[in-house]
């Protein structure tokens, strides 16, 4: 669903799986720590900001409940 909202058509391929990110922000939704607390099985927490700041702002995670709630 990721890749059909946001297509990553040029440059090198993403160093990490999409799905790891969005476990992050799961994550950190669920139990509310800081974002220098993300435990280390995840992806860099400031990898995962950037990319939780740049699907806020262009909408995608409303997209993407939009769409699952539909479903």
């Amino acid at each position: 669903m990721f890749e059909e909202l946001e297509p990553y058509t040029t440059g090198r391929p993403r160093p990490t799986d999409l799905r790891e990110i969005l476990n992050a922000i799961f994550y950190l939704n669920k139990t509310g720590c800081p974002w220098r607390y993300l435990p280390t099985d995840f992806p860099p927490y400031q990898l995962v900001n950037d990319y939780y700041n740049k699907w806020t702002d262009n909408r995608t995670l409303e997209k993407v409940n939009t769409t699952l709630r539909e479903h």
